[in-house]
């Protein structure tokens, strides 16, 4: 009997890491894994990369990670564009050592089980992984499951920061949303859950104040404009 946490895009964010947190007492989660992107947007790289590993999370590379690094195919010029370019560069000069050679070490895809579930994990596309491809259609999620391991039960995917579960005979494609920089003003931070005794799921939101958040930007060197451009669209209440 086993609890899992799947958690996605906390971009820089304890803030988010936190109201995780309380809401949960991750402590008493039996699995944690990570779907990449762990840096980018947010002020705190160091702290959020420091929790993930004291919380022992099973994390993969997502591109803003893969960006940090010198040989993961990921041009930071080339693939990023204004404020969070100037984050991203910012983030490789505040990465401590340790927190590098811990992305370092990271793949891009993971694969293991829990209590006899099969699973795969990845930022993107588990098959092609560079490719980042933003799955979020439903009938693209059906043809990824055709195209996996026949006994892969359980296919995680962040990357595209929209939440949603799709289920095909049996089996499951999940991607838990993300943590912090929201990209739609109906979305709200998120996070999966699944208890491997009793075969049940969850899709569960978060709320926290991204004020605080903006003002670290801030303190970071960031105006006003980009620090409320790095936090993402505000939801609708």
């Amino acid at each position: 009997m086993a609890k899992l946490l799947v958690i996605s895009d906390v971009h820089g964010s304890m803030d988010a890491l936190d109201a995780l947190n309380d809401r949960l007492d991750v402590n008493r989660v039996d699995k944690i894994l990570c779907l990449g992107d762990m840096v980018g947007y947010g002020p705190e790289p160091n702290e959020v990369m420091a929790q993930l590993r004291d919380w022992n999370a099973e994390c993969v590379l997502g591109n803003h990670d893969a960006a940090l690094l010198k040989d993961r195919g990921v041009d930071l010029d080339e693939h990023f564009t204004g404020s969070n370019k100037a984050m991203l560069r910012l983030t490789r000069d505040l990465i401590d050592g340790d927190n590098y050679q811990w992305l370092q070490s990271l793949p891009f895809v993971l694969q293991g089980t829990l209590d006899g579930y099969t699973y795969i994990a990845s930022h993107s596309n588990p098959i092609h992984p560079t490719s980042w491809e933003r799955i979020v259609e439903v009938h693209r999620c059906q043809q990824l499951l055709t195209q996996i391991d026949a006994d892969i039960e359980l296919c995680f995917l962040g990357h595209t920061h929209q939440s949603g579960i799709v289920t095909e005979n049996m089996r499951m494609i999940v991607n838990p949303g993300y943590m912090f920089h929201a990209k739609s003003p109906f979305s709200q931070p998120s996070f999966f859950t699944f208890d491997t005794a009793s075969s049940t799921y969850d899709l569960e939101y978060l709320e926290f104040d991204i004020d605080p958040i903006i003002s670290k930007l801030q303190i970071l060197g960031f105006s006003q404009r980009e620090a409320v451009e790095l936090v993402g669209i505000r939801p609708i209440k």
